[in-house]
């Protein structure tokens, strides 16, 4: 589970931003990394396994590498003096790419100059401090998709940041402006938050331009079509739209079929709404009261989450019954709320496969018969101990284990309550179970088995799916916008 982005070390608002674009990623290649808090946060956080940081300036690689040395890193975060991509192979594993804090047209160049090792980049940010309209023009006529956008103001200036993938198409909105390239369509399409001040923004500065040309008897076309463009853009970010609930139901099933749930599950729409459309959506592990009265205030119209509310039958709707107190603060806000639980545990991308990503699980696999955990190979052998610890920091947790020292290759992964699931570990011949929760008898049981027990919390095992699933929602509905819920764990260490 990536950190949090408002960390002490990224300060700057656009920093932020290309953390949280970049997601989680094997390699990450930060691209004018300056003095390395980008490449430096990615590691501590567990975003990234491996970093390679570059930038053309000596004082500014001097100044990475001491931050890395003195954070204990420089093992996983190497600092060179390179230009461009030069000090990236194209072969890293999982790699992104992060180009920040220069113009658009020199971002468009390192990219061409290198277009070889581009083309293999997952995902690949920029974040320009000018030049926006040049880039994503370059972008766009060659073969980058653009998958996300932001807007941020940092100290009293506006940046914009995007992620593109090399060979994926882009699907430029009906009503966007034709050829405008100064701001992009998928800020446009998810309603950005900070779009139209800048957008009101760039039209005062534009408007001002215009009247100083007019003085002088001017009236230069290309700055009247930037206005017009920009009064053209401006009307489309103010339309109301979103999405049909329905469409937006149906782009869960694709993710998370609700065959697959398993029989004493409550997954699917738990409580409707009669909004038409769908803007604005809150993700959550757990639809707690507290998230319930985070979804009204910050005005979404649903909120999604991994565990359903409602798993026995209940008589009343009451607001002082712990477990039916969310469903009253929710109806009474007309928000609605959808769970995908054992679904998006067996589903291809959920919690049991982004689990063995995180862990270094290679080949894994669906374990019958309910097909709810998965089992595969550690690409190198450790011992238990080592596996522990990694465990502990890709997951952000403190583990409990159960079991003798011994060599680990196999191991078989249940986020959540999976301790009772030991027998399919030892039958698929693990040397691991590695879960949320486990009780006393059945980790005495499982050891007993021959299969040592890594038990890492409940919530830290499940809530790793819940940026993955954001990415994939924007992907499938770029008309809503998804916001990840601040509720944290419900237990915590003092």
């Amino acid at each position: 589970m990536s950190g949090s982005i408002g960390n002490s070390l990224l300060r700057d608002g656009r920093l932020k931003a290309v953390y949280e674009l970049l997601g989680e990623a094997g390699t990450v290649a930060d691209v004018g990394c300056d003095h390395g808090f980008l490449s430096a946060e990615l590691i501590l956080s567990g975003s990234a396994e491996r970093v390679i940081a570059s930038d053309v300036s000596q004082a500014s690689v001097k100044k990475a590498a001491a931050l890395a040395e003195g954070l204990g890193i420089e093992d996983r975060m190497t600092v060179s003096l390179a230009d461009g991509l030069a000090s990236v192979t194209g072969e890293e594993k999982g790699l992104r790419i992060a180009i920040c804090g220069m113009g658009g047209e020199l971002i468009a160049r390192i990219l061409e100059d290198s277009r070889e090792k581009a083309n293999k980049a997952e995902l690949i940010v920029m974040q320009p401090m000018r030049g926006e309209a040049e880039l994503r023009r370059y972008l766009y006529e060659n073969g980058f998709g653009i998958a996300d956008e932001m807007v941020v103001l940092d100290d009293g200036r506006y940046y914009q940041v995007i992620a593109a993938v090399p060979g994926r198409g882009n699907d430029i909105p009906e009503g966007f402006p034709k050829d405008f390239f100064r701001f992009g369509w998928v800020m446009a399409k998810k309603r950005e938050k900070e779009l139209l001040p800048l957008l009101l923004h760039y039209r005062a500065v534009y408007e001002a331009e215009l009247k100083k040309a007019e003085k002088c008897g001017r009236a230069p076309e290309k700055l009247v079509s930037e206005i017009e463009k920009t009064d053209a853009l401006i009307a489309f970010v103010k339309e109301k739209k979103g999405m049909k609930l329905n469409d937006l139901l149906a782009a869960m099933e694709s993710i998370a079929p609700k065959e697959l749930a398993l029989d004493f599950d409550n997954p699917g729409l738990i409580v409707g709404t009669d909004r038409k459309e769908i803007k604005r959506a809150l993700v959550a592990l757990d639809c707690t009261v507290s998230v319930a009265e985070e979804a009204a205030a910050k005005g979404c119209d649903i909120v999604i989450t991994h565990h359903p509310l409602l798993f026995r039958a209940v008589k009343r709707i009451d607001p002082a019954d712990p477990v039916t107190a969310p469903v009253w603060k929710l109806i009474r806000n007309g928000v609605a709320m959808f769970a995908a639980h054992t679904n998006l545990d067996s589903a291809e991308g959920g919690v049991n496969t982004t689990l063995c990503r995180l862990l270094g699980i290679v080949n894994e696999e669906p374990v019958p018969p309910e097909n709810l955990c998965r089992v595969g190979e550690l690409e190198t052998e450790t011992t238990f101990t080592e596996f522990v610890r990694k465990a502990e920091e890709v997951l952000h947790t403190k583990a409990r284990a159960a079991g003798p020292e011994r060599s680990v290759r196999r191991v078989m992964v249940c986020g959540g309550s999976g301790g009772s699931e030991y027998p399919l570990a030892a039958a698929c011949g693990a040397d691991v179970l590695l879960t949320g929760e486990c009780r006393h008898n059945e980790a005495i049981e499982a050891v007993c088995a021959g299969v040592n027990v890594v038990v890492c919390g409940h919530y830290e095992t499940e809530s790793i799916v819940l940026r993955p699933l954001i990415e994939r929602l924007r992907e499938l509905a770029p008309e809503v916008e998804f916001l990840l819920s601040e509720e944290g764990a419900p237990l915590r260490v003092i």
